[in-house]
C-alpha cells in the first residue's frame, strides 16, 4: 500500500473499506484516496477493470493507469473522453493540494510517459466528477455499459467510493410512485 498522509487509524480504515466494496459484489467498487490512488477494491472490479494489486506501488494510480495500460485503452469504447474527464478531475484535486509531491510526480512522470497526458494536460482542464456511462469491450463477458457513480465518504472525505454496474436499458413507461 502507498504511504497514506493524512492522519487517520489507516489499518482500522482499510478493513472497514475493503468489507464495504466486498459488500457490493457483483457491483464493481473501489475507493480512492485524494490523489487518485487505489486504496481498497473488490473482486468484480479487479475482473472486469483491473486487479490493482498486479501494479506496481508507486503506479495505483487512476491517473496513472488510464494513460499507461493498453489493455484498459483496447477495452473502452469511448476511452479518450474518459481520459480526458480523468485530467480534468485531477487537475481540480491538484488544485486543492498545490505542491503536493505526490500529485506532482504523478503529473511529470505520466508526462514523460504518454503523450496524450502531456497534451490534454496542456490544455489545462478543470472539471469535478460528472455521472457517466463507460462503454467496455471485455475479451471475457462482452461489451458493458457500466453506469459510474462516485460518492464522498463522510467519514473520510480523503476517500472516494466509485462504483459501477451494468445499465440496463430503460423503458418508456416507468411509473413512479405517487
Amino acid at each position: 500500500m502507498p504511504i497514506r498522509w493524512w492522519n487517520i487509524r489507516w489499518g482500522d480504515e482499510i478493513a472497514r473499506l475493503q468489507r464495504l466494496v466486498d459488500s457490493m459484489f457483483p457491483t464493481l467498487a473501489v475507493v480512492h484516496d485524494a490523489r487518485l490512488d487505489y486504496v481498497v477494491w473488490n473482486g468484480a472490479f479487479s475482473r472486469i477493470r483491473t486487479d490493482p494489486a498486479a501494479l506496481a506501488p508507486e503506479r495505483r494510480n487512476l491517473l496513472w493507469w488510464m494513460y499507461t495500460d493498453e489493455r484498459n485503452r483496447a477495452m473502452m469504447q469511448r476511452w479518450e473522453a474518459a481520459a480526458r474527464a480523468i485530467i480534468s478531475q485531477f487537475r481540480v484535486l491538484l488544485g486543492n493540494s498545490p505542491g503536493d509531491p505526490r500529485l506532482t510526480r504523478v503529473v511529470t512522470e505520466l508526462s514523460d510517459a504518454s503523450t496524450e497526458f502531456r497534451t490534454w494536460w496542456s490544455e489545462y482542464p478543470v472539471q469535478d466528477f460528472q455521472p457517466t456511462t463507460i462503454g467496455i469491450d471485455h475479451p471475457e463477458v462482452g461489451s458493458l455499459d457500466l453506469e459510474l457513480f462516485q460518492l464522498r465518504l463522510i467519514e473520510n472525505r480523503n476517500c472516494c467510493l466509485s462504483f459501477s454496474f451494468r445499465r440496463l436499458p430503460t423503458t418508456a413507461n416507468v411509473s413512479t410512485p405517487t
